[in-house]
């Protein structure tokens, strides 16, 4: 049995019970939606990277505050994602990336940003704020010590 390179997590707003990711899972991978297949490869590229690891995205630029899956193409293939939805995360480490929402992909005229990337980096902000405080595992959540500002789960 193959050890997961990457693991993913994902984030949710106290007043939730579901997770952003769960919403955005919720939301798109429906049987009749038009975005079936969109989330289907989402979901597939995940496991691929869960495996793999985070190394075989390409990346152009400097690592961003959220990223996104689909990313543009993977390193030594041929994949070209033309995927109407995004996903957005934080790499951790190269084998813990924090999922949060997502919703369809495009492109703003007016240079406004979705929703769901504005929330994406709120969460990052909270996050990146945390790197150096220390964690421990509490009923299945990752809870930082001596606080609780930050829940992931």
């Amino acid at each position: 049995m193959e050890s997961n390179l990457c693991n993913f997590y994902t984030v949710r707003y106290d007043n939730c019970e579901v997770s952003e990711t769960d919403k955005f899972y919720d939301k798109y991978w429906v049987d009749d939606g038009k975005y079936l297949d969109d989330i289907e490869q989402i979901h597939m590229l995940m496991k691929k990277l869960s495996v793999k690891g985070l190394s075989i995205i390409s990346r152009v630029r400097p690592e961003a505050s959220a990223l996104a899956l689909p990313p543009k193409s993977l390193k030594y293939e041929i994949n070209q994602f033309d995927n109407k939805l995004r996903l957005y995360y934080i790499e951790i480490s190269p084998g813990i990336v924090i999922l949060f929402g997502g919703g369809i992909a495009h492109e703003n005229k007016f240079g406004k940003t979705p929703i769901q990337l504005r929330e994406a980096i709120s969460f990052v902000k909270r996050i990146s704020s945390s790197k150096n405080t220390s964690f421990e595992i509490q009923n299945g959540m990752l809870i930082p010590v001596g606080g609780d500002d930050i829940i992931i789960n």
